[in-house]
């Protein structure tokens, strides 16, 4: 059922790319179909298959091809959108566009389409170093002054490589970071060479520790197997997990195998987590339910990622519709602090337009 919904809907968003694109470049009906119409959907089409290829073979240039285009049919079909509303336009003020009217029209929305692909695939490897000053006066006075550094969603395999994941470390390294923060989808899918991929993290250590959580792609791409590539090294797996680094409590939750509502914290804090004790949690999503749960234990400071904010132009909207504003950025929440960052990877097309790639770097401030 979902592949018929899926084919219907990649049908309907061309057919749409299809009428807009004919009418604006005036080709002919049998030409239109087949450049319009029949050529993109093999295209997004081979996007699918690439995708479910790419974990057993190498196909990781062909995935990255289609994954570009699908990033242009997005822009595509946008730009469709408004050349159908000039369209309407034109004709409600009875002053309908010329054929050279039309063409020039379609050239400069498939220029601007060509121009935003590239500099999307450009944004999506560059890398922002984003800085926060974080005042926790119940952290210990040893803390102060010290950096902390989160990362998410590096979703490496068939786009983001290992020699992506090394541009990764030596930017954390630049920051002189005490510990290091990993929440959740390292691995995009069942990649064949997951710890080839994951090499250069097992051999990366900070004084305070690297500590990483599961996301919701462990659990697609086999929750032990990608667990098992990251060990053994350094980084501390610390799913379902507490321990106590310089007086502070670090607890991590692994994403749920069912629904948010199914992630019991109980089980993992009571007893370990406490009120008036100073603690960071990492969670993958910042999902309402299980984060109230969370501050019922009075966290200091949560530790987010999943929604990419978005990743293209305009569905940065949308997730900050669905997670109610905490998609990205900090907030203050309950009585500490709260991030979700945008992650330093992606998912799908190698674009980025609605966010950016990021590590981001808190200051510890305690007085």
């Amino acid at each position: 059922m979902f592949l018929i919904i899926l084919l219907a809907l990649t049908l309907v968003l061309h057919t749409i790319v299809w009428i807009s694109y004919r009418y604006f470049f005036s080709v002919s009906w049998r030409r239109s179909v087949r450049v319009f119409l029949l050529v993109p959907i093999l295209f997004t089409l081979s996007f699918l298959l690439f995708h479910s290829l790419v974990e057993t073979y190498d196909v990781d240039f062909f995935y990255q091809l289609s994954g570009i285009w699908v990033g242009m049919f997005v822009y595509i079909f946008f730009s469709s959108l408004i050349f159908l509303l000039l369209w309407g336009l034109s004709y409600l003020f009875k002053n309908p566009f010329s054929v050279p009217t039309r063409r020039m029209i379609g050239k400069v929305g498939i220029g601007m389409v060509i121009l935003f692909s590239g500099y999307s695939v450009w944004n999506a490897f560059d890398i922002d170093v984003v800085k926060h000053d974080l005042f926790l006066p119940s952290f210990p006075s040893s803390w102060e002054g010290r950096s902390i550094v989160h990362i998410t969603d590096t979703h490496l395999g068939g786009v983001f490589h290992e020699d992506h994941l090394e541009t990764i470390l030596s930017v954390i390294k630049k920051q002189d970071p005490y510990a290091v923060f990993i929440t959740g989808d390292v691995f995009d899918g069942a990649s064949h060479d997951r710890r080839d991929l994951v090499a250069p993290l097992r051999s990366f250590d900070v004084e305070g520790g690297v500590y990483v959580i599961s996301g919701n792609h462990e659990r697609y791409a086999g929750y032990e197997e990608s667990l098992d590539a990251l060990t053994p090294g350094s980084p501390i797996i610390l799913d379902d997990r507490v321990v106590v680094q310089d007086g502070v409590t670090i607890a991590g939750l692994a994403y749920p195998s069912g629904s948010e509502q199914d992630r019991d914290v109980a089980s993992v804090f009571e007893g370990k987590v406490n009120v008036s004790d100073p603690s960071i949690v990492l969670f993958h999503a910042p999902y309402k339910a299980v984060l109230e749960k969370v501050a019922s234990y009075g966290s200091d400071l949560i530790l987010l990622g999943h929604t990419h904010k978005g990743q293209l132009f305009p569905f940065n909207y949308i997730t900050a519709l669905v997670y109610e504003g905490l998609d990205y950025g900090l907030h203050q929440f309950s009585d500490g602090y709260l991030y979700t960052s945008s992650g330093v990877g992606g998912w799908g097309p190698p674009f980025r337009s609605g966010s950016d790639a990021e590590v981001v770097v808190f200051k510890i401030v305690t007085r």
